[in-house]
C-alpha cells in the first residue's frame, strides 16, 4: 500500500519514512533491536528504550518529531503537548515501520498507536472550529521566517517533560457580539484547588492550574448546574436588608463556598444576573442614607470587599473562577459597585505595596520564585497580563495590578523596591538575552512554569524584533535614533505656516513639519525629496450630505451592489458618488523611475491643513508607501495567518457591504455584548496554554511595528498612545492599549467612527495595506473624505488619519469582488488599532482585502485607531 488513511490519520508512504529510519540513533538502535530483542531481560530492554529516548530529546529530533506528528494526525501539536509521549509514539510508530514496512501488520499497529493519538496530545486540527477562537493555528518555528530563530522552541518544549497536563481547546461557542454567559466548566473529579507554597525547585511547581479541565470538554456546550437555587430570586424591595443579604448569598455561593467537594462546578450565570441588577439600581436610589447605611452593614458590603481585596489572588482559586474573571473581572465591576454606593464611607486601609527599606534585588531568585508559584500566575484571569515585560511602562502597571500584591500573598519580600531598577534588573538577565543559552538559563527554563518560560522567550524575541525594525526604518535611512526626544512637542497640533514668522531654528519646530526628507535626499530639490507635503481644505460640511454613499469610479454596469437581498429590512436604494465628480483629490505614489526609489527606498505624504483664521498648519493624516522591509513584512503576513479571530457585527448600513469581515482583537467596551458585560478584552482571548500566550505576542508585535512604521510620517504618534494608555489605565495589549482590526475584503461606505470618546478625538490612528494584489488599482482604495483626498493603496503601505472624520472605500468593481468571493483560499486582509477603552466593539475601518482575478494571494490591512 503507498499510503494509509484513518478518518483523521494519515500515515506517508514508506519510502518518505525510509529516510527517517537512516537516520541514527533510529537506524543503529533498531538494527540492534532487530537481532537482540528476543533475549534481551524486561529490566535491559527498558534501559535501552529510555536511552533511545533521551537521545532524541536534541533540537534537531524534537522539531522532527514535531512536524512528522503535526502531519500525521493532521493538525497542530501544541507545545504543552507531553514531549515523552510525542517521543514515544514516534518511535513506537518508526518502529512498526521498520519490522513490517507496507504489510497490514503495519497498518494494524498504526490504527493501535495513532487512533488515541489525537486526543492524548490535545492536537489541534487546522480547519477545527472547536478549538480557542484566538490562537496560533501553526507553528511559526514550521517557516523560516527573517528575525524569529527557531531554535528556541525546541529548548522551550524541553520544559515540558513530567506532569504538565494537556490543556483542552476550551472553546466559547459565542461570539463577542452574543447575550450567552456560559462559562467552561471544570471536570468533575479533578482538583478545584490551586497549588500554593510550592517549593521552587519541585515538580509540581510546574503543574499548570487548569490542569484537569480538558476532561469537562464534552459538556462545554450544556447549560451549567447553578450552584444557588434559582428558585429564590432577589427581593424586588431594592435597599433592603434582604435585598442585600440575598445579592451576598449569591457572591458567597460563587467565590466562597462552605460545601464544596473540590470538583464541583461552578456557574456564573445567577452571579452575572445579580451583577447587571446591581448596575440597575438608579442613582436616586443609591444616593440616599439609608440605602447607604443598610449596605454597609450587609454580608454584601463585607463580601464584595472580600473579593476586591488585591492582596488576595482569588482569581486563581477555582478553574471556573478564573475563566469568569477573564470576562467579567469581578474585582473592577464590584469596585464601581462600591465606589458608587459607598463614596463617603472611610476606605478601607490596606499595606502599602511597597514597603520602605533598602533597596534589594536578584533577578534569578525572583524569576525562579515567581516561576515556580503558579498560584500567582495571572495568564488565564487577565491574559493579556503575559506581556507584563516588554516595557517599563507595562511592567509598572502590571506591578501595581496584580504583581506586588500576589508576591506578598505568596510571601516574597518587595521591600524597599523601585521599579524602574528591578524592571532593568530583569531585562539584564542571560535569559532577556537573545541567542543566550547559558547554563544559568537553561537551569532556569527547567524549574519554572512553561508557560511563564514562553513569555520570558516570547519577550526577548519580541523586543528584539523590534529594536531591528526601528533601526530598519529610522536609523539606516534617516541617521538618527527615533528613541531621542523629538526637538519641540511633537503633536499635530498647529505651528505657524508663515515661515516669515515661524522660529527659523529647527530645532523648535516639531518633526513632522521640520523633517522634509532623509539624508540620502536633503541635498536635492523638493520634487526629488522622500517627503510630500499635500495641503487639504477641511470639507465637513460640503461633504457631510454623502454619509452612508459608496464611493466608485465605475460604471453602473460595473458598480458593485450592496446584499440586500440577504436583508430583512430594507434601507432605501444606495447612492453611488465617484470621489473624482466630488472634485476629490488622488494620491498615488511616485512612479517605480522616481529618484526617492533608489536613493530613499520610501514615499511619505503629509497632509497639512492650515486654519484660514489663525495661520496655523496642522498635521491632519499621512500615508507611507514601502513601508517595511520584505523580511518584516513576511513576518507581518505569518503572524496574521497563524492568528484567527472572529468577526464582528457592524451597524446596518455597513453591513449591508459584507463582502469581506473585519475581526477585533485587544479590549473594548461593546456595543452587542454578553450579559453584564463591560470594558474588557475581548473574550475571544484566553491564557490557557502555550500557543495562546504565543497567540498574543504576535499580535502586540504587529501593533508596535505598525506604530512604528507610522512614526515616520507622525513621530508623535506613539507619545499619544502612550500617554493615553497611561492616563485611561486601559488593559495593554504589548505597550499600549490598543485595539486591533484585521479585515479581509473589507469595504465601507462614507462614515465616521462615533464611538470614540470625545476627549480622545483628534488622534491619527495607523492603518496598513498588508497585501493588494490580483485587482485593480482602482479598487480598495482609501478615501479621507473629509479632506477632500483618496490614497492609492498597494501592498506594504501605511497611512494614519482620525477616524471620527468621514472616511471610506473606493468600492471595487462587481467582477473583482466576484472574482473575490468565487476564490476559497481568502486569507486577512488587514489591521487596524484602536485605543481600546474609545470603541464599541465594531468601529469600522479601512480594512479592505481585495482577491480579485482568480488571485488567491492575500489582500489585507492592519489599522490601528485612537
Amino acid at each position: 500500500m503507498a499510503e494509509i488513511w484513518l478518518r483523521d490519520i494519515y500515515l506517508p508512504p514508506f519510502v518518505e519514512d525510509q529516510d527517517i529510519l537512516t537516520l541514527d540513533p533510529l537506524a543503529t538502535t533498531f538494527k540492534n533491536w532487530e537481532t537482540q530483542l528476543t533475549v534481551l531481560s524486561r529490566s535491559e530492554e527498558n534501559r535501552r528504550r529510555r536511552e533511545l529516548l533521551d537521545s532524541l530529546k536534541t533540537d534537531s529530533w524534537l522539531i522532527r518529531i514535531n512536524n512528522w506528528l503535526s502531519l500525521v494526525l493532521g493538525g497542530h501539536v501544541p507545545d504543552d503537548a507531553r514531549l515523552d509521549a510525542q517521543i514515544e509514539l514516534f518511535v513506537d510508530v518508526m518502529w512498526s515501520r521498520f519490522l513490517y514496512k507496507d504489510s497490514s501488520q503495519c497498518r494494524s499497529e498504526v490504527v493501535r498507536l495513532l487512533g488515541p493519538a489525537r486526543k492524548a496530545l490535545g492536537v489541534r486540527p487546522y480547519n477545527s472550529t472547536l478549538g480557542p477562537e484566538f490562537t496560533l493555528v501553526g507553528d511559526l518555528d514550521a517557516y523560516d521566517i527573517p528575525a524569529l530563530t527557531p531554535s528556541e522552541y525546541p529548548n522551550l518544549r524541553a520544559l515540558i517533560f513530567g506532569d504538565e497536563s494537556d490543556l483542552s481547546d476550551l472553546s466559547e461557542d459565542e461570539s463577542d457580539n452574543e447575550n450567552d454567559v456560559r462559562m467552561p466548566l471544570a471536570a468533575t473529579g479533578s482538583k478545584a484547588t490551586v497549588h500554593s507554597n510550592v517549593d521552587s525547585g519541585a515538580g509540581d511547581g510546574r503543574r499548570n492550574v487548569c490542569m484537569n479541565m480538558a476532561h469537562g470538554l464534552d459538556n462545554r456546550d450544556q447549560e451549567m448546574p447553578a450552584v444557588v437555587d434559582s428558585g429564590s430570586s432577589a427581593c424586588r424591595d431594592v435597599g433592603s436588608h434582604s435585598f442585600f443579604e440575598e445579592h451576598g448569598r449569591r457572591v458567597r455561593a460563587f467565590f466562597f463556598p462552605t460545601t464544596e467537594n473540590g470538583s464541583q462546578r461552578r456557574s456564573c450565570k445567577m452571579l452575572v444576573d445579580a451583577l447587571v441588577e446591581l448596575r440597575n439600581v438608579e442613582e436616586g436610589v443609591f444616593t440616599r442614607a439609608a440605602f447607604r447605611t443598610t449596605f454597609q452593614r450587609s454580608s454584601l458590603y463585607k463580601l464584595l470587599l472580600r473579593v476586591c481585596d488585591p492582596f488576595h489572588p482569588l482569581e486563581n482559586s477555582h478553574p471556573d473562577v478564573q475563566q469568569s474573571f477573564r470576562l467579567y473581572n469581578w474585582k473592577s465591576a464590584y469596585g464601581e459597585i462600591l465606589d458608587r454606593w459607598s463614596p463617603l464611607h472611610p476606605s478601607v486601609p490596606l499595606p502599602p505595596l511597597i514597603e520602605q527599606g533598602s533597596f534589594s534585588f536578584d533577578a534569578d531568585h525572583f524569576l525562579r520564585f515567581f516561576g515556580s508559584h503558579v498560584e500567582i500566575h495571572p495568564w488565564v484571569a487577565y491574559p493579556f497580563s503575559c506581556t507584563f515585560l516588554v516595557s517599563e511602562d507595562s511592567f509598572k502597571s502590571n506591578a501595581e495590578h496584580w504583581l506586588l500584591p500576589w508576591l506578598k500573598y505568596a510571601g516574597y519580600s518587595t521591600t524597599g523596591w523601585d521599579l524602574k531598577k528591578v524592571y532593568r534588573s530583569i531585562c539584564k538577565h542571560p535569559v532577556m538575552k537573545e541567542g543566550n543559552d547559558t547554563r544559568q538559563v537553561r537551569r532556569l527554563l527547567k524549574v519554572i512554569d512553561a508557560r511563564f518560560a514562553t513569555v520570558l522567550l516570547e519577550t526577548r524575541r519580541y523586543k528584539s524584533t523590534l529594536k531591528s525594525v526601528n533601526t530598519e526604518i529610522f536609523e539606516k535611512c534617516n541617521g538618527w535614533s527615533p528613541s531621542s526626544p523629538p526637538a519641540a512637542a511633537d503633536r499635530h497640533d498647529g505651528v505657524n505656516a508663515d515661515p516669515t514668522v515661524a522660529d527659523p531654528s529647527a530645532s523648535t519646530l516639531p518633526s513632522w513639519y521640520s523633517e522634509t526628507g532623509c539624508r540620502a535626499c536633503s541635498d536635492r530639490s523638493e520634487s526629488e525629496k522622500c517627503v510630500r507635503f499635500v495641503p487639504v481644505k477641511d470639507h465637513s460640511d460640503s461633504m457631510a450630505k454623502y454619509v452612508d454613499y459608496a464611493l466608485t469610479v465605475y460604471g453602473e454596469s460595473e458598480r458593485l451592489q450592496p446584499k440586500d437581498k440577504e436583508r430583512k429590512h430594507k434601507l432605501g436604494p444606495q447612492k453611488y458618488v465617484d470621489p473624482r465628480e466630488i472634485g476629490m483629490q488622488e494620491i498615488t505614489p511616485r512612479p517605480k523611475d522616481h529618484p526617492v526609489w533608489s536613493t530613499c527606498n520610501r514615499d511619505i505624504v503629509r497632509l497639512v491643513y492650515t486654519d484660514p483664521d489663525t495661520n496655523k498648519a496642522y498635521l491632519v493624516g499621512g500615508f507611507r508607501y514601502n513601508s517595511f522591509s520584505q523580511s518584516t513584512l513576511e513576518l507581518l503576513h505569518y503572524n496574521s495567518h497563524l492568528i484567527k479571530t472572529t468577526a464582528l457585527r457592524r451597524r446596518a448600513a455597513m453591513q449591508r457591504w459584507d463582502y469581506g469581515e473585519m475581526s477585533g482583537e485587544g479590549s473594548r467596551m461593546p456595543a452587542w455584548g454578553r450579559k453584564g458585560d463591560g470594558y474588557m478584552p475581548y473574550n475571544i482571548h484566553r491564557g490557557d496554554t502555550v500557543d495562546d500566550i504565543k497567540a498574543f505576542f504576535r499580535s502586540a508585535l504587529d501593533n508596535d511595528l505598525l506604530i512604528i512604521a507610522a512614526k515616520s510620517i507622525y513621530q508623535g504618534i506613539e507619545s499619544d498612545f502612550k500617554s493615553l494608555t497611561n492616563d485611561a489605565s486601559l488593559y495593554r495589549l504589548g505597550k499600549y492599549g490598543l485595539t486591533s482590526y484585521y479585515c479581509e475584503n473589507y469595504i465601507a461606505p462614507v462614515h465616521q467612527d462615533l464611538d470614540i470618546e470625545a476627549e480622545n478625538r483628534r488622534y491619527l490612528h495607523p492603518c496598513m495595506q498588508l497585501a493588494k494584489e490580483g485587482c485593480s488599482t482602482d479598487d480598495f482604495n482609501f478615501a479621507y473624505v473629509h479632506w477632500g483626498v483618496y490614497f492609492r493603496t498597494e501592498s506594504n503601505a501605511v497611512w494614519i488619519f482620525d477616524g471620527t472624520e468621514l472616511h471610506g472605500t473606493v468600492m471595487p468593481s462587481q467582477s473583482t469582488m466576484q472574482a473575490a468571493q468565487a476564490s476559497k483560499q481568502l486569507r486577512r486582509g488587514g489591521k487596524r488599532i484602536t485605543p481600546s477603552a474609545n470603541t464599541n466593539g465594531a468601529s469600522a475601518r479601512r480594512g479592505t482585502t481585495s482577491r480579485g482575478n482568480n488571485d488567491s494571494r492575500a489582500n489585507r490591512i492592519h489599522d490601528q485607531h485612537g
